[in-house]
């Protein structure tokens, strides 16, 4: 009892309270979610029994609640069982809305077919109540199990009935599935006039929706188009919202996942430039990196991707542009590149971002698609080694450059260049180290940094020896295939000799079986 003679069992206190406890599902934790429901449950007076239905206090709409409440946090067998058994005592229980809502979560968690069986019998019971709510719901599904024909069939409806009477508009979750829808089917114009409508609707955009066009564009690698999804949001990130309009939208708020895709698309269009300056809007906006934004950059410094065009694009499909030279196959890593690699990560690690694992293992990848395995051994073992050491293989590395050089041009140093100057680190060419270092944490010394380094070693060794193209070696690492076989054996070398003398447990087995193959022959002489 509580004062004034009222009781807790009073529908007028109960059934807020009730709604409190399952309302506002999005803001709780799932297991929070799940202790509530059944709160929820206990003071209702419903159960899984149908007689508790009739005999319980609350309403109709307060019993939906806690339905909602299952299918949102994913149970939804559950709620299918309390509405079969709530439904014959509350004939207006199940209703429209309900329907769609339960089709959502079996789609949601995946289950699709059920979700589609679902509609086709409430569309058989009753075939003249197909809301729009429902179509949604359907819409979204398909997105789901990706049957993007039967989503655009859907989604041709739902405009309909959206430009019929405008005043019932889907929800914004509904419009981005629809752009998904024909953005898979490879249908860019119509995305863009759902873009289109849902700014004639007033339907905002998310930081979802562009992220979605951004992708599009991507794959069909069509900069004009990527363009245009970039100035468009970046017109509804910079509108203010205004005190005289109460419908007015706030700034859009753009993500990581969309500034991750738009980095990502420039890079594929052999655009390094513009993904960089992206990753500059980026930090000027205080957009939080992660761990595929660390992977991106390093692409776009050591790497401009290999544009291959696909074969199904076709001349007349919107926004791709089909007048590409010949040999614009491979565009190669520029070595200025390399020098914003280490900005890069500098400014990751000053916003708050921790390398993974995975980051390191695509650095040592990224530098050595520029041949530059002197400076990943530096980061990966120079710390360990004593000075003398490092000296001695700074000193061999300027030698295997040196040789290579034309003969007469080395004659000449030779003679012109005093002893003094001659070695050590100021020529030693270690210039993306001595960057990098400054700022740099090491790159871990485990298994997994130790296989890539090997592995990536053996695919550009194989790249210059497979490739009959005589100008592969030279946009692969802008050095001549003498230079780098002798940077890969002579740091090889220094990786087996390090880890056979410190690390034995990091050395992988092929490798020492051929230290000591190499060794037998040795002592055979």
């Amino acid at each position: 009892m509580l004062a004034n003679n009222t009781s807790v069992a009073d529908p007028a206190l109960l059934e807020p309270l009730i709604c409190a406890l399952v309302g506002q599902r999005d803001r709780v934790p799932a297991e929070h979610l799940a202790v509530r429901i059944e709160q929820a449950l206990l003071l209702s007076g419903l159960s899984d029994n149908a007689d508790s239905a009739q005999t319980a206090a609350v309403s109709d709409e307060t019993a939906r609640e806690i339905l909602r409440a299952l299918i949102a946090n994913d149970q939804i067998a559950r709620a299918q069982d309390l509405a079969d058994a709530w439904g014959s005592a509350r004939p207006e229980l199940v209703t429209h809305q309900y329907v769609a809502e339960l089709i959502r979560g079996l789609g949601r968690t995946g289950k699709h077919a059920q979700a589609l069986e679902l509609f086709t019998d409430y569309q058989q019971l009753d075939q003249n109540e197909i809301t729009l709510e429902m179509l949604c719901a359907v819409l979204e599904v398909y997105t789901g199990a990706g049957d993007y024909a039967e989503a655009i069939s859907v989604g041709k409806r739902i405009r309909r009935l959206v430009s019929a009477d405008p005043q019932r508009l889907p929800s914004r979750d509904t419009f981005n599935c629809l752009l998904s829808a024909y953005c898979h089917a490879t249908q860019p114009g119509e995305a863009m006039r759902v873009l289109e409508e849902m700014r004639r609707y007033r339907v905002h955009a998310d930081s979802d929706t562009y992220t979605i066009l951004v992708l599009a564009m991507s794959a069909l690698r069509s900069l004009e188009g990527l363009k245009l999804i970039a100035a468009l949001a970046n017109v509804d990130y910079n509108l203010a919202a205004r005190e005289s309009d109460q419908d007015y939208s706030p700034p859009l708020v753009l993500d990581t996942d969309y500034y991750n895709a738009l980095i990502e698309a420039y890079g594929r269009m052999a655009e390094p430039m513009l993904a960089l300056q992206v990753w500059e809007v980026m930090r000027f906006r205080g957009v939080r990196p992660n761990h595929l934004t660390a992977t991106l950059l390093m692409d776009t410094c050591g790497w401009c991707e290999r544009v291959h065009w696909d074969e199904d694009m076709k001349p007349q499909l919107v926004f791709v542009n089909h007048e590409v030279p010949d040999d614009y196959v491979y565009t190669g890593a520029k070595l200025l590149y390399y020098h914003f690699l280490g900005s890069a990560l500098q400014q990751l690690q000053q916003a708050g971002l921790e390398f993974s694992l995975a980051n390191y293992q695509h650095m040592i990848e990224t530098l050595l698609r520029g041949a530059f395995l002197d400076d990943v051994v530096t980061m990966l073992i120079g710390r360990y080694e004593e000075p003398e050491e490092t000296a001695m293989w700074i000193r061999r590395t300027y030698d295997a450059r040196f040789d290579q050089v034309n003969p007469l041009i080395r004659d000449w140093v030779k003679r012109t260049t005093p002893p003094a100057t001659e070695g050590g680190k100021e020529i030693s060419g270690h210039a993306v180290t001595r960057f990098m270092t400054d700022y740099l944490p090491p790159i871990p010394l485990c298994k997994e940094t130790v296989a890539t380094t090997y592995g990536a070693v053996e695919v550009l060794r194989g790249k210059f020896v497979s490739e009959d193209d005589p100008r592969v070696e030279v946009q692969l690492a802008y050095r001549s295939k003498g230079l780098v076989f002798a940077i890969l054996d002579l740091h090889e070398e220094r990786l087996d000799r390090f880890l056979a003398a410190k690390r034995p447990d990091l050395l992988p087995d092929d490798r020492r079986q051929r230290m000591q193959a190499a060794e037998q022959a040795e002592c055979a002489q």
